[in-house]
């Protein structure tokens, strides 16, 4: 056994002073970032703020864990957090670095549901307790917005008094309202939605000083569920501490 690590060692001492790649480069770095910007999806864009860890495994290639929270406007916000990895154009060590990205993760979404840039109040519309199809798309009942239109309705279920309209609600979330009840208290309440997500972006790297790292970054990150998606451009600059 003695004599087994006595070559082990050996050879990574071998290995080592034999290695122009292996003596030249440096540890792993770990940098933590700030992160503000905006995000944007029809029909809103708003305020993105985050943060990242990001590791230089080698001059091209890093690896990087982030998470931020979304504004979508006025009663509706997200937050998502993934994993990736970051190509390099040019080595890490330079000043200026672009690069490429690639990632996963999940992407929760929660709506308020009762605003009346969603599905608005009943406000006696119909009878509580009435069953009806959300209606996915722009506009809805007899005019745009969110309203009732009795008929065979046009949503993902059956409903027996038509649709109601889901206003600015995004298709990919409002074809999974399903039947809805309309509520007695004239709040239809929030909803929330979880989905995987995956992300391609560009950005350029900022060597600032030696602990100092500056990124711009831009990303379009794709929730997933089944065959639909959902696209938001993410939009960020971050200012890191590099240790």
């Amino acid at each position: 056994m003695r004599s087994v690590a006595i070559v082990l060692t050996a050879g990574m001492a071998l290995l080592v002073t034999t290695s122009p790649s292996y003596a030249q480069s440096e540890p792993p770095r770990a940098v933590v970032s700030a992160a503000v910007g905006v995000g944007s999806a029809s029909p809103n864009t708003g305020v993105v703020v985050g943060g990242s860890l990001l590791v230089d495994v080698s001059n091209i290639v890093s690896i990087e864990g982030h998470g931020a929270f979304l504004d979508r406007g006025a009663g509706a916000h997200a937050a998502t957090a993934s994993a990736g990895v970051l190509v390099n154009l040019r080595s890490s060590r330079e000043e200026l670095v672009p690069f490429v990205s690639v990632g996963g993760g999940l992407y929760h979404s929660s709506f308020d549901l009762s605003r009346p840039r969603f599905l608005g109040r009943p406000n006696g519309q119909l009878p509580a307790g009435t069953s009806v199809c959300a209606m996915p798309g722009t506009g809805a009942g007899f005019g745009r917005g969110p309203g009732h239109s009795y008929g065979p309705g046009v949503g993902m279920c059956t409903g027996t008094a038509g649709y109601w309209g889901v206003g600015q609600l995004p298709g990919f979330f409002a074809r999974r309202l399903g039947a809805l009840t309309v509520p007695s208290g004239n709040d239809w309440g929030r909803r929330s939605f979880t989905d995987p997500a995956v992300y391609a972006g560009v950005g350029l790297r900022v060597n600032a000083t030696a602990h100092v790292l500056m990124r711009i970054d831009a990303r379009a990150l794709i929730a997933l569920r089944n065959r639909d998606t959902y696209t938001l451009g993410v939009f960020t600059a971050q200012v890191g501490y590099r240790f």
